[in-house]
């Protein structure tokens, strides 16, 4: 009864642009986060023909949330105090990081010991993050929490490291309970953290 109720009210709806700070051909954009008060965050193609983060206030109401020094960045998730999380490239080619956005700074995450690409895909509204560290091309990813400028390997919080491995951390709710994806014993499995 209760999806029925969701989807007569997406039945409802009408249907809202976003906008996009590019012109013409390259008005683009991209949505992939939404807080409860309603702000969204995604990504928006710029009149120099890159694509930033952004976070769309309202109809034509784009706030550029820049990058780390490269020409692409992506907001993925937002809470309700307007922190984002999301990814940037790094000046000159140097990789990509995960950024967590907060009072109009882009704060650089870093990445795990020997990684060179990090991203931050979910937050709660205490501001922790979760994403993954990882270098191209290399497996197993590395799933992270993101909490006061630290970034962490969530394997180094499990107690049995020597069978688990997470390698996905996808959502994190106000009790910091942790969702995503581990290797137990060889396969990948949904996990409750």
């Amino acid at each position: 009864i209760a999806g029925a109720r969701v989807l007569a009210k997406l039945g409802d709806s009408v249907t809202t642009d976003l906008g996009s700070l590019g012109e013409s051909s390259m008005a683009c954009s991209t949505a992939f986060g939404i807080s409860d008060s309603g702000a969204v965050v995604g990504e928006t193609c710029t009149r120099f023909l890159n694509q930033h983060a952004a976070r769309f206030r309202s109809n034509g109401a784009i706030d550029d949330l820049g990058t780390l020094g490269g020409n692409h960045s992506r907001a993925i998730g937002i809470n309700d105090r307007g922190e984002i999380v999301g990814y940037s490239d790094l000046s000159q080619g140097q990789g990509v990081h995960g950024f967590f956005w907060r009072d109009g700074v882009m704060i650089d995450a870093g990445a795990l010991p020997g990684h060179s690409y990090s991203q931050l895909d979910a937050l709660n509204q205490q501001g922790v993050a979760l994403g993954l560290s990882y270098n191209a091309n290399e497996w197993p990813l590395t799933a992270v929490l993101y909490l006061d400028g630290r970034m962490i390997a969530i394997d180094d919080l499990i107690d049995d490291r020597r069978s688990v491995h997470l390698s996905g951390a996808a959502g994190i709710d106000e009790g910091n309970v942790i969702v995503g994806t581990a290797r137990i014993f060889g396969a990948d499995r949904a996990v409750l953290l």
